[in-house]
C-alpha cells in the first residue's frame, strides 16, 4: 500500500530517508446500478483483519457509526481466533452488544461444493452455521452461507441456476427487508431527536400565547367605554406589569450570563485540546520507558488522567443541568411563567462509551499480549484505535453541548418576549378604549384575528406531532418503550 516500514527500510539499507511513499487515496466511492443501492443502502467495505495492524482507524472508527454490520467469514474455516477477537472486542461493542443490525456472511461455500454428494454438502454447511451461531452468540437465521464468486459469475452470464446455487438472494432479501427498514427507523429517530423537541417546544409556547391572547380578548370584550374609572385602573395595572417585565429581562440577562460561565466550563472540559495535552504528556513517558513493566505503569497513569478528565466532564455537565433547572424553576415560581421542561444535555451516553473504551484499554494494558508485542507496535495500537475513538467521542459530546447551550434558554426568552407583547397589546386596547368606542372595536377585531391565527398555528403543530407519533408507530401508552429523549420530544406537550 505504499506504507513506510522502518524495519523493512533498514534491511534495505535505507536510514532516515528524506521522502517516503504514502497512499495517494484512502478510499474510493463506487456507484453501481443495483436496486438495493437505489433504495438508499450504502455499503462501506472496510479493510479486513490483516489491515488492522497498519491502518486500524479505517475499520474500527467506522464501526460505531454504521447502521448495520455484516461480518464476513470463510465457510471452510468457520470462526477463527482472530475472527472471534474482532467480533467480541469491536463488532458487538460497536453495536452496544445488541444483535440487531448484525449479520454473518459465510462466504466461499463453493469450496465445499460436492457434485457427487449434495446432501453431505448441505449437512456440512448447516453444521458450520450451527457451530458459528453458538460461538458468536447470534441466531442461525442471521448467518448467510453464500458464494460471492459464483453469484458474480451467475450475474455476468445471466445464469439463474448458478445465482440460486450461490444463495446470494437470501442475503439480498435480508438487506432489503431488514437493514433498509432499520436504517429508515434510525433516521426517523434522528429526526425526532434533532427537531422533535423544537416542535413540541413551539407547540407549548404557542399554546401559552394562545391562552393569554384569548384571556386578553375576553377582557377587552368586557370593557365599557362609559366606565372610565375601570379603564384607568386597568391601565395602571398594565403599566405595573410593564415595569415587572423590565425586572424579568434584567433577571434573564443575569441568569444568561451565569449560565454562559457554566456552559463555557462544560465546553472547556470537553475540549480536544485538553485531551491532547494529557496524551502528549503521557506519551513522552510511555515512549521513554525501557521495560514492559515501566511501560504498563505509564499507560496506567495515562488512563488515570483520562478517567479524571471524564469525571470532570460529568461534573461540569451535571452542574450545567442543575443551573438550567434552577433558572426554569425561578421563572415559574417568581414570575408566574408556565414551566417548560428544559431539554437537558445528557452526557451519560458519551460517558458509557468512553468508560467502555477505557476498560478495553485497561484490559489491553493488563494482558499478556502487550508484553509479547514490540513496544512501538503496542503503543501504535493503543493510540490508533482506543485513544483515536475516545477523542472522537469527546469531540461529538462537545459539539452537542455547544448546540444545546445555544438553544436551552430560548423557551424562557420566548415567554418573556410574548409576555411583553401581551402587555403592549393590553395597553393599546386600554388606550383605545379611553379614546373612543370605535377605536376599541378596531383593536378587538385585531385581537380576534390574532387569536384565530394562533389557533391555526397550534392545530398545525399538533398535527405535525401526531404525524410523527403515527410514523414511529407509538402512542402515549407505549412511552416506556421509547428512549427518554424521544419520549420527551413526542409527549412533552
Amino acid at each position: 500500500m505504499g506504507l513506510f516500514d522502518e524495519k523493512e527500510a533498514a534491511e534495505q539499507g535505507i536510514v532516515n530517508p528524506e521522502t517516503v511513499e504514502i497512499p495517494r487515496w484512502r478510499h474510493a466511492l463506487i456507484s453501481f446500478p443495483h436496486p438495493l443501492l437505489k433504495a438508499g443502502l450504502g455499503i462501506l467495505d472496510t479493510p479486513g483483519l490483516n489491515a488492522l495492524g497498519s491502518e486500524p482507524e479505517l475499520t474500527l472508527s467506522m464501526l460505531p457509526s454504521a447502521h448495520a454490520i455484516v461480518f464476513v467469514l470463510a465457510a471452510d474455516t468457520g470462526v477463527t481466533k482472530s475472527d472471534l477477537n474482532m467480533w467480541s472486542n469491536h463488532v458487538c461493542r460497536a453495536n452496544n452488544s445488541s444483535k440487531q443490525g448484525l449479520a454473518i456472511v459465510m462466504n466461499k461455500i463453493d469450496a465445499m461444493w460436492d457434485e457427487l454428494d449434495e446432501s453431505g454438502f448441505e449437512k456440512s454447511i448447516q453444521s458450520q452455521i450451527s457451530a458459528s451461531a453458538e460461538t458468536l452468540g447470534i441466531a442461525e437465521r442471521l448467518i448467510f452461507p453464500v458464494s460471492a464468486k459464483q453469484a458474480l459469475l451467475g450475474r455476468i452470464k445471466n445464469d439463474k441456476d448458478l445465482i440460486k446455487r450461490s444463495r446470494i438472494n437470501a442475503l439480498e432479501s435480508y438487506l432489503s427487508d431488514d437493514i433498509i427498514n432499520q436504517r429508515q427507523q434510525i433516521m426517523l429517530d434522528a429526526v425526532v431527536r434533532d427537531i422533535g423537541f423544537l416542535i413540541t417546544e413551539s407547540f407549548t409556547l404557542t399554546k401559552i400565547n394562545l391562552e393569554k391572547s384569548a384571556s386578553l380578548l375576553e377582557e377587552s370584550l368586557k370593557l365599557n367605554f362609559a366606565n372610565q374609572d375601570k379603564i384607568a385602573e386597568m391601565t395602571e395595572n398594565a403599566q405595573l406589569q410593564q415595569q415587572a417585565y423590565f425586572k424579568n429581562m434584567e433577571h434573564f440577562q443575569t441568569s444568561s450570563n451565569g449560565f454562559r460561565i457554566v456552559l463555557n466550563k462544560l465546553i472547556d472540559s470537553l475540549s480536544p485540546a485538553r485531551f491532547d495535552r494529557i496524551i502528549q504528556i503521557n506519551k513522552q513517558e510511555i515512549n521513554s520507558s525501557i521495560t514492559t513493566y515501566v511501560m504498563k505503569n505509564s499507560i496506567k497513569a495515562l488512563f488515570t488522567d483520562l478517567h479524571n478528565l471524564l469525571d470532570n466532564c460529568v461534573n461540569s455537565a451535571n452542574e450545567a443541568q442543575q443551573f438550567i433547572l434552577k433558572i426554569h424553576s425561578q421563572f415559574d415560581t417568581q414570575y408566574g411563567f408556565k414551566e417548560l421542561k428544559p431539554y437537558l444535555f445528557d452526557i451519560r451516553i458519551y460517558q458509557a462509551e468512553l468508560e467502555e473504551i477505557l476498560n478495553q484499554g485497561e484490559a489491553y494494558r493488563a494482558g499478556t499480549k502487550i508484553a509479547l508485542t514490540e513496544k512501538n507496535l503496542a503503543v501504535q495500537k493503543l493510540y490508533n484505535t482506543l485513544l483515536f475513538q475516545a477523542r472522537n467521542i469527546l469531540f461529538k459530546a462537545r459539539r452537542e453541548a455547544m448546540v444545546w447551550g445555544e438553544n436551552v434558554m430560548s423557551p424562557i426568552k420566548h415567554q418573556i418576549l410574548d409576555h411583553k407583547k401581551q402587555i403592549e397589546n393590553r395597553l393599546v386596547v386600554l388606550l383605545a378604549a379611553n379614546e373612543s368606542e370605535e377605536k376599541l372595536k378596531e383593536n378587538i377585531a385585531r385581537q380576534e384575528d390574532e387569536v384565530s391565527h394562533l389557533k391555526k398555528q397550534n392545530e398545525e403543530l399538533d398535527d405535525i406531532i401526531k404525524s410523527m407519533q403515527h410514523i414511529l408507530g407509538f402512542d402515549e401508552t407505549q412511552v416506556s418503550n421509547l428512549s427518554p429523549q424521544t419520549a420527551d420530544c413526542l409527549f412533552a406537550k
